[in-house]
Parts: structure tokens; sequence; C-alpha cells
């Protein structure tokens, strides 16, 4: 998932300094759990950017917001159990362990 807020951020910030703040932040939110929080504010950086960035914000706001309703972004809960968070760590146990 964090591929996704870093090409969001790339697509946002031109500034290294603010890019990388805002991913931090963002991926913070994420693993808090504070979905609505982190889609309210990609959509307020969409809505305030140029016409040009406005395609790949609003495809990667469309991910999360998909994954979101799909159940899949319960960053917390799958904390809580000790599960592998990243996509790598999991191709891992499912590679590993025939999960």
């Amino acid at each position: 998932m964090t591929e996704h807020l870093s090409t969001f951020s790339k697509s946002a910030f031109s500034d290294d300094s603010q890019r990388i703040k805002w991913f931090k932040s963002a991926r913070s939110l994420l693993r808090q759990g504070k979905i609505s929080n982190l889609l309210a504010d990609m959509n307020t950086i969409h809505q305030q950017a140029s016409s040009g960035q406005k395609n790949a914000l609003i495809s990667e706001i469309n991910y999360l917001n998909n994954r979101n309703n799909e159940g899949r972004l319960n960053y917390p809960q799958i904390a809580s159990q000790q599960l592998p968070l990243g996509s790598g760590a999991k191709q891992f146990w499912i590679l590993d362990f025939g999960f």
C-alpha cells in the first residue's frame, strides 16, 4: 500500500521535503487505521492540484477507496494479530508456508 502513497506524494509534491513529510504522515495514518482522515487529506490535495496532477492523484485515491471498501486496510487489526503488513512479507508467508 505504501507504494501507492509514494506515487501519490510524487504526483502531489515537487519539493522533496514536502513529499517525504506528507508520505510519513500518510503512512502513519494508514497504520493507525485512520483511513477516512487519510482519504480526506488526499482529496483536499487533489482539489488544490493542477489539472496535470489530477489524473495521477485520483487514480491513487480510487485505489485506496476501493481497498478500504473491500475491508483490506484494517492495519491495526492485522498488526494486533502479529500478521505481516507488507506485500513482500505476505508473499513470503504464502510461498514458504502455503497460505
